[in-house]
C-alpha cells in the first residue's frame, strides 16, 4: 500500500512539473500590419516588452516611395499596442510601406517594416 501512494505520489509530481514548464511563450518580436479599406490605411503594432515595468517608444511612418505621408510617435510601459488610420493622399492601386522604430527600457531595436497595395 506505501509503495502504490509513493509511486502515485511520484507519477503526481512527474505530470505536475511537466505542466508548469508549458508556459505559453509569446512572440516577443512586433509584427507590424498595413491594411487599406478604400482608400484609408490602417497602421497597426503590438509591441511587448519583457518586463511589465519597461518603456517602450515608438515612432510609425506611413510612406508612398520615398515619400513619408504620415508620422506617429506613441509610447507606453509593458505592451503598447498601437493602431491609426490615414487617409490623405492615398490612391487604389498604389503600393505603400509601414516603417517602425522603436525602443524598450532605452534600447534600439532594428527597423520593423511593411508593405501593402491599396485595392480601393
Amino acid at each position: 500500500m506505501k509503495r502504490r501512494i509513493c509511486i502515485l505520489a511520484a507519477v503526481f509530481l512527474l505530470v505536475l512539473s511537466a505542466t508548469a514548464g508549458a508556459v505559453e511563450t509569446r512572440e516577443l518580436t512586433p509584427r507590424p500590419s498595413l491594411s487599406f479599406s478604400g482608400t484609408t490605411a490602417t497602421c497597426k503594432v503590438d509591441i511587448f516588452a519583457e518586463a511589465p515595468s519597461a518603456k517602450i517608444s515608438a515612432t510609425v511612418k506611413l510612406w508612398d516611395g520615398g515619400t513619408c505621408l504620415k508620422t506617429w510617435t506613441d509610447s507606453d510601459t509593458g505592451v503598447l499596442s498601437f493602431s491609426e488610420t490615414h487617409s490623405r493622399n492615398i490612391t487604389a492601386g498604389k503600393s505603400y510601406q509601414m516603417t517602425v522604430d522603436y525602443t524598450i527600457a532605452g534600447k534600439s531595436y532594428p527597423q520593423l517594416s511593411t508593405s501593402a497595395v491599396c485595392r480601393g
